[in-house]
């Protein structure tokens, strides 16, 4: 679970938290709802990436996705998979050429 915090108020954060700060940018941003949540990355990567002009941005030799459960959205992927949904985030820049 993650959660943004402006990063002047890091004073006091408990040691048991792992803080991860994510470069600024330009980002794919979908919801996955119900049967979408097992398919999205074949869908994403295979599909809309190579049609759509960008490429995975890369941060330091590593590209990375952001998934966001929220409680009240994401149900489960068993019986609750229909009802379910996730905010996915990757990180793209413009493709040259």
């Amino acid at each position: 679970m993650g959660v943004e915090i402006d990063p002047g108020k890091l004073e006091g954060l408990p040691l048991e938290m792992v803080l991860r700060v994510l470069p600024s940018g330009k980002y794919a941003f979908f919801t996955p709802k119900g049967k979408e949540i097992h398919g999205w990355e074949k869908a994403f990567y295979q599909e809309w990436l190579p049609k759509s002009g960008y490429r995975l941005a890369v941060f330091h030799e590593y590209s990375f996705q952001i998934q966001a459960y929220e409680e009240r959205r994401f149900k489960g992927t068993g019986e609750l998979l229909e009802a379910s949904e996730i905010d996915v985030y990757i990180p793209i820049e413009k493709s040259p050429g």
